[in-house]
């Protein structure tokens, strides 16, 4: 008789353990995943600020190389054919 009673009372505590361990595997799930999706987020805006940076310092100073090669004068660069193979190779 005191077996039967004490079976139901484990049952009853495993029960209850399993349930609250499953509870708890849950929310530990769930708020790891938020954390980690919010750190990717963090990630993707740090570096499109550092990039954007970077691609309007690029901009500026690709405009001025080509603001610098306006200067030449034409007539020059086609007179001196040293110059004219170098601005015409490609590297």
């Amino acid at each position: 008789m005191k077996t039967i009673f004490l079976n139901v009372g484990y049952e009853k505590l495993i029960d209850a353990f399993v349930k609250d361990a499953t509870n708890y595997v849950k929310s530990t799930e769930m708020w790891t995943s938020i954390r980690n999706s919010s750190f990717l987020f963090a990630l993707v805006v740090v570096y499109i600020l550092i990039i954007s940076g970077f691609i309007s310092r690029l901009n500026q100073e690709i405009w001025r190389a080509k603001g610098l090669l306006d200067v030449i004068p034409t007539k020059f660069l086609l007179a001196n054919s040293e110059l004219r193979g170098q601005f015409l190779s490609e590297y």
